[in-house]
């Protein structure tokens, strides 16, 4: 038996469809952290004063910081049921689902601060 961390008898299906989806996760991650740093220019429509700047504050912080972290968690989920020896694939769904999710409710937070309909 080996001492790794995941035993190397589990491949499969599994395995690859984990490692493709955590992938595209890790790929959103990279393209959404800056996209949500430039929706916070959104607030710059903030003329008459009509925004609510702890909720901008807030969704500005929420955008930029849970979107990482979503997947930082996907990734230690995704670890820990490899460990366990259950299957995974779910894992990376859940990856990319949170990491997308986090960026649409950081927007649409960012929208609700300023008054704008998201969806006009």
């Amino acid at each position: 038996m080996s001492n790794s961390f995941i035993s190397p008898g589990r491949g499969g299906w599994d395995a690859r469809l984990t490692t493709v989806l955590l992938v595209v996760a890790g790929v959103l991650v990279v393209l959404l952290v800056p996209a949500s740093i430039v929706t916070g220019l959104v607030s710059d429509s903030c003329g008459s004063g009509l925004c609510d700047s702890g909720l901008i504050e807030f969704a500005g912080w929420f955008a930029w910081l849970g979107i990482p972290a979503a997947f930082m968690l996907s990734l230690v989920l995704t670890l820990w049921m490899r460990r366990r020896g259950r299957k995974t694939w779910w894992t990376g769904l859940v990856a990319v689902g949170a990491v997308s999710g986090s960026f649409m409710l950081g927007v649409a937070l960012l929208y609700a601060g300023v008054g704008i309909p998201l969806f006009p």
